[in-house]
């Protein structure tokens, strides 16, 4: 894997001036990566309240599944053994508040020393199944909360995300910004909309005001990811947008696969915690039989890893969801001089990972 990132790494150098310099910092990162992922990736829950039309929920074969207490404890100590870092609790395919024991799950994150750093993405449906009390200590042990939504109106979000709650997330909005500001935390909180309109952001510039005033990052995303070729334009059935394209150029290995790795609610451990939602695409082993460490060291990684990069047959090459390693340096979303230092933008390409 280090020899993998070393060649991307060079290539960019040879055609930037900026990725020359980059090249000279790169190897801390490779030590870094040869060691423990950028971040964790653990998936409490596969459930979901929300049925969106661009999401590959729909196609999970695994049970809806909450990962035992006993099983996350575990797996937050391997990563506390192997230095910790940053966690992201965002589901594979799911929604963290349908958790009933996320509170105790952050307690126990938030009780390593070496763990930091916890983001999640939510689309807000069940924030009323947390009190007060309960989410000013979720906004206190989170480092960045992404709000994913439908859009600000009744019909886009009906059609978007398949339930008619876009009324009860926008009261959900409007009481983390209020509780954030009664608990003086420091949470960083990002808006993603999720719509069939790339202007969607300019034609709701006036509703968007009130978080801009806020100092919110909101993007929006109109075409969606084939989830490694697991939906197509006949999944789409019109209603939206989804891309097919290969990269036409590929700047190295996926750079999910190569900072990441992922633990599912089933305790299966992933390669790929972007689109292998059913844990059967890229499967390392079980958290409950082997240690994080010799999971992520393993050379079935490795050999995935390699395999990532390029190779024709690979389910890697078709995915839509592919962003580069290479692409993720030169815009500055990695510290290759400090690599436990994850810049915002890595948590705004990576939706809180």
């Amino acid at each position: 894997m280090r020899r993998l990132i070393d060649r991307t790494i060079s290539r960019f150098s040879a055609i930037s001036p900026t990725g020359r310099a980059v090249f000279r910092k790169s190897g801390k990162m490779n030590e870094f990566l040869e060691k423990k992922p950028l971040m964790l990736k653990l998936e409490t829950t596969n459930i979901c309240d929300a049925r969106c039309n661009f999401c590959a929920y729909k196609k999970m074969r695994r049970p809806g599944q909450i990962m035992s207490l006993e099983l996350f404890e575990k797996t937050a100590r391997d990563y506390a053994v192997m230095g910790g870092g940053a966690v992201t609790l965002t589901p594979c395919a799911g929604e963290l508040l349908t958790d009933p024991h996320l509170i105790e799950r952050l307690r126990i994150l938030t009780s390593y020393k070496e763990i930091g750093n916890i983001g999640f993405t939510t689309n807000l449906i069940g924030h009323m199944r947390f009190s007060d009390r309960q989410w000013i200590e979720i906004l206190r042990s989170t480092y960045y909360l992404q709000v994913s939504s439908g859009g600000l109106d009744r019909n886009t979000y009906l059609r978007m995300f398949g339930v008619d709650k876009a009324k009860d997330v926008l009261e959900g909005i409007e009481r983390i910004f209020l509780l954030k500001k009664k608990s003086g935390a420091k949470t960083i909180i990002s808006l993603a909309f999720r719509t069939d309109k790339r202007n969607y952001l300019k034609l709701k510039r006036k509703g968007l005001l009130v978080f801009n005033k806020n100092g919110v990052y909101i993007s929006n995303i109109a075409t969606y990811g084939n989830w490694a070729g697991m939906l197509d334009t006949k999944d789409k059935k019109g209603a939206i947008k989804i891309s097919e394209r290969r990269p036409a150029i590929r700047s190295g290995p996926c750079a999910v696969m190569a900072t990441m790795i992922g633990v599912l609610s089933s305790g299966t451990v992933t390669a790929c915690s972007c689109c292998d939602f059913d844990g059967a695409l890229f499967p390392l082993g079980n958290i409950a039989e082997k240690g994080l460490a010799d999971l992520y060291a393993g050379s079935g990684r490795n050999v995935l890893f390699e395999k990532s990069s390029g190779a024709k047959e690979h389910l890697c090459f078709n995915c839509s969801h592919y962003i580069g390693l290479g692409w993720m340096i030169h815009r500055g979303a990695l510290d290759l001089k400090n690599p436990g230092n994850i810049p915002l933008k890595f948590y705004h390409f990576f939706s809180g990972g």
